[in-house]
């Protein structure tokens, strides 16, 4: 009995033993456990490179950066907006003071006329030239052209334009131009008084009698473009005595004897609707045709070849000083009519007598009737 219960002594330790053992072995199991936890967040906060104090400082100031540098960038862009339109305000302001830079002339465009009366005229005569006689201010004389169709006429103004008299130039001719002359009697010029008359391409000339039309002088010519389109005599001009076109922007000057006696001039233009559009230079003024010589202002009047106007031109400087806007004058053309071409200034009124090729009428004009007329377009 007694070594029973000494076994059961014995065997109430071991269990008491033993469970202590496992306690110890649980308790060190949770200590490993614990002691990993720590050893893993120390390597995170180690990785973590700041506290995470540190890191909500760092994020603050990295806003505060960027808010920074979009202030300034919207600042900059205000200033730039503010420049800009600173700079668009001074520009208006420029253009309303300064219309333009230009400190020359301007050419005038005026419709500044009005029809007196109207004449029948030949629709077949492709007119070229107009010219008066200072004698007889009721005949007219007209030059027309195309080949084996040029001829030179009389027109009685006093009985509605008819023809009194008509010579016909050679088929090879394609007459232009003509113009009435007339000097102190010299002897050492052949003729001082007629009729002055060229051709298109043929480079050649002639002279009238003013009565007869007989053919007094043939004589030959050269131009910038070895044509001729228009000649006018200038009485009284110790530099030159006829002025010519021929089909470009220059004007020549001839002597007595039909030779050039100074350089060509060029003819330009520029009008406020050029400035408009910031072109500041002059332009030339292309297609020069029939010329006509105005004593009372000492200045050219000339067609412009499929052009409706009338240019007065600085024979000095070539300047167009003003252009005749007469795209009203004719609207309704009947079929087969040409251009404007034909000018003619009356030795008594000083009115002027125009048409054109194949037209059916002549018209005087009176120019410059009203002083409050509206300015034209030019649009050339």
């Amino acid at each position: 009995m007694a070594k029973s219960n000494s076994n059961n002594m014995r065997q109430r330790k071991q269990q008491r033993a033993s469970e202590r053992a496992a306690v110890d072995h649980s308790n060190k199991d949770e200590d490993d456990k614990v002691h990993k936890r720590k050893s893993s967040a120390a390597r995170k906060s180690k990785t973590s490179g700041f506290p995470a104090g540190m890191k909500l400082i760092v994020a603050m100031l990295l806003v505060l950066v960027v808010f920074l540098v979009l202030a300034l960038v919207i600042e900059h862009g205000e200033e730039e907006e503010g420049s800009t339109s600173r700079r668009a305000k001074e520009t208006a302001s420029h253009q309303q003071s300064h219309p333009h830079d230009h400190d020359g002339p301007l050419t005038q465009v005026s419709k500044n006329y009005r029809v007196v009366k109207t004449l029948p005229h030949d629709p077949k005569a492709f007119t070229q030239g107009l010219t008066f006689r200072p004698d007889n201010s009721t005949i007219l004389y007209e030059s027309t052209g195309m080949y084996n169709e040029s001829v030179i006429r009389v027109l009685d103004l006093n009985n509605n334009a008819q023809i009194l008299q008509e010579i016909k130039l050679d088929e090879k001719y394609f007459g232009e131009g003509l113009s009435y002359f007339e000097y102190p009697p010299n002897p050492n010029h052949q003729h001082h008084k007629g009729l002055v008359h060229f051709t298109w391409k043929e480079l050649t000339g002639f002279v009238f009698d003013v009565d007869t039309l007989e053919t007094l002088q043939e004589f030959a010519f050269t131009t910038t473009t070895n044509e001729g389109w228009g000649i006018i005599h200038v009485p009284n001009n110790p530099n030159y005595d006829f002025i010519v076109s021929d089909g470009s922007a220059n004007l020549h000057f001839w002597d007595k004897d039909y030779k050039e006696c100074q350089p060509p001039l060029e003819v330009t233009y520029l009008t406020q609707d050029m400035l408009n559009q910031q072109m500041t230079k002059p332009r030339g003024m292309r297609f020069l045709n029939e010329l006509e010589w105005d004593p009372t202002t000492n200045t050219i009047l000339a067609n412009i070849w499929y052009q409706d106007y009338i240019a007065r031109i600085n024979p000095t400087t070539g300047f167009i000083e003003m252009l005749y806007d007469f795209r009203g004058l004719y609207p309704y053309r009947p079929p087969g009519t040409d251009v404007f071409n034909g000018i003619a200034l009356h030795p008594v009124d000083g009115q002027l007598w125009v048409t054109g090729k194949y037209w059916h009428q002549l018209y005087q004009i009176e120019l410059d009737v009203d002083p409050e007329a509206e300015e034209a377009a030019m649009p050339l």
